[in-house]
């Protein structure tokens, strides 16, 4: 999770599916009658790239794949039309702050932040704080994090623990079924070896509710331990039970085919 300070003159926030989207002013142009868009033939100084401050450091615009086209249809240094723009995944940011005047937002991103408890900070240029943007519905969320945190220091973390691992072990149970569908009349000896890896995979998910422990860290060695049911194989056989699997699919189907 990261602070993100914002200060350029003329940026705009918004965003894009699940990122916060900070876009530059657009590049200096002129409408000229009848005519394309063209840079003022004026000697203006140019804009500074968009720099976005953030606690992993500054993020700048990404180098774009393609050149920008010429007036002559050509591949070169053109000039720019479109604004620089940056993304943040939103589930990375904790913190928005913006300094400085010129910066307009969304209200997209506004209702984005206020779901997601992420507060916006309204500073001066000459970083004094004159407003705070917080959703009146996340009172709780300073408890609850707190919470969060305790929880990994006590019974609560150990039992997250222990139902994670009962959730990985009866998908890897119920993918052998999935593959064994077709083994038992296809190849039984393949379709025995899945059963007893089965038997074993469910006996262990059993014995993840008997680990005993005050704290998440007193049950790891348990939970991580790795067990496998006698006869069960998890190398070679395993490819071969996934190999037998196809085939017998395949000789179902070419059987239901003939006329």
């Amino acid at each position: 999770m990261s602070s993100v300070i914002v200060s350029d003159f003329g940026v705009m926030l918004g965003k894009t599916s699940e990122r916060l989207v900070v876009r530059g002013p657009r590049p200096r142009l002129e409408m000229v009658e009848g005519g394309p868009q063209l840079f003022l033939a004026l000697d203006l100084p140019a804009r500074p790239p968009l720099r976005v401050v953030t606690s992993d450091g500054v993020k700048t615009p990404p180098v774009p794949l393609r050149r920008p086209k010429t007036g002559n249809g050509g591949n070169g240094s053109g000039p720019r039309t479109k604004p620089e723009q940056v993304e943040l995944p939103l589930f990375q940011v904790s913190e928005i702050i913006l300094t400085g005047g010129g910066i307009s937002i969304s209200t997209d991103l506004i209702e984005e932040c206020c779901e997601r408890g992420i507060p916006l900070s309204f500073l001066t240029r000459s970083g004094q704080p004159f407003a705070m943007l917080s959703s009146p519905m996340l009172t709780a969320t300073v408890l609850t994090r707190r919470e969060q945190m305790a929880a990994y220091g006590d019974a609560r973390g150990l039992e997250l623990a222990k139902a994670i691992v009962r959730g990985k072990l009866g998908n890897q149970a119920a993918l052998l079924k999935y593959f064994g569908k077709y083994l038992k009349t296809a190849d039984p000896a393949a379709f025995e070896r899945l059963v007893e890896a089965v038997r074993g995979i469910e006996a262990r998910r059993r014995e993840v509710d008997g680990v005993a422990g005050d704290r998440v860290d007193d049950a790891r060695p348990s939970l991580l331990a790795s067990r496998v049911a006698p006869g069960a194989s998890t190398g070679p056989a395993c490819g071969r039970c996934s190999r037998t699997t196809r085939r017998s699919r395949r000789a179902s189907i070419a059987e239901h085919r003939m006329p």
